[in-house]
């Protein structure tokens, strides 16, 4: 009964888990401050790092007030999946901002690590049933058809060596043999259509600034280096580097948005590849790593205006 009970609540654990995030906030400078999610005090004693906050709200407010009140407090909206739905630890830094003169959480400044990935949903497979076997029908018998071809070969002995001439269905070869060659030359009637192989023509870019596109092995290379930036911002400047250094496919500007973790700079980064992509004809592939279409149209909008 014990272990029953045990693996019971093992479950329980297991499956709270799988719908909730963590929260994790910390400042840059070591400011000490109280965390306040959704109404709730979470810390008692002001901290610089309060970590593992669970939330099972995709979305909420937060809000930090600082132990010294010079300092104010700062409100933000958290976010603990990622855009494709992952739940996710979401760790997010507070520091002063020189220019704005106050303190700010920015997006830009998470890190995200995924805790369990959405499975998609199966459709349910509809029962089928055996058909009963039935007598096949016999079928017919197809008269033998005869094809004649006619053909005719003669052969002449020439001072040079001998002479072969063969004709088939209307087309007539003469073959010339001696010593040292062989001449095969061959006769096609005038009312025969000749086959001609299509000319394949290379795609052209639609940006003349670009050369080539960046071949797919440097490419897995700088996505893999991407994606091994723990910030959102370390992200964003490694992809732009990228993005203004080659030539990119649209299909790669699409991959290297899809390794960041919130919409907005997902869509900072189409605008910016915009401009260093090889095929922009195909730029609606980019379309397929957004989740709102609000940021599609705003990136519709930005295209038209920079064309």
């Amino acid at each position: 009964m014990k272990t029953i009970l045990v693996l019971i609540a093992s479950l329980l654990i297991v499956n709270i888990c799988s719908s909730q995030g963590l929260l994790t906030f910390f400042t840059k400078e070591g400011e000490k401050f109280w965390v306040i999610v959704d109404g709730k005090k979470i810390n008692k004693e002001p901290q610089y790092l309060v970590e593992n906050i669970p939330v099972n709200m995709k979305w909420g407010k937060v809000k930090i007030i600082f132990e010294d009140p010079k300092l104010g407090s700062v409100d933000k909206t958290y976010q603990v999946v990622d855009v494709d739905e992952n739940w996710c630890h979401v760790k997010y830094m507070i520091r002063y901002n020189e220019k704005k003169k106050k303190y700010e959480i920015r997006d830009l400044d998470a890190t995200f690590e995924v805790l369990s990935k959405t499975q998609p949903s199966q459709p349910a497979q509809p029962a089928t049933t055996q058909p009963t076997p039935t007598a096949q029908p016999t079928q017919p018998t197809t008269p033998t058809q005869n094809n004649n071809i006619n053909l005719n070969m003669s052969v002449t002995e020439t001072p040079t060596g001998i002479q072969m001439q063969t004709g088939v269905s209307g087309v007539q070869q003469t073959t010339v043999v001696t010593h040292q060659t062989t001449t095969t030359t061959t006769t096609v009637p005038a009312n025969t259509i000749p086959i001609t192989q299509p000319v394949i023509q290379p795609a052209s870019p639609s940006n003349t600034n670009c050369a080539r596109p960046m071949n797919e092995t440097d490419f897995q290379s700088a996505l893999s280096s991407i994606k091994s930036k723990s910030f959102e911002d370390a992200k964003l400047t490694m992809a732009k580097q990228i993005a203004s250094s080659n030539c990119l496919l649209a299909t790669q500007v699409r991959d290297i948005m899809k390794s960041f973790g919130f919409e907005n700079t997902r869509l900072e980064f189409a605008k910016y590849a915009y401009t260093y992509t090889y095929d922009k004809g195909n730029y609606f592939k980019v379309n397929d790593a957004f989740n709102f279409e609000s940021s599609i149209e705003e990136l519709n909008e930005y295209i038209q205006s920079v064309k």
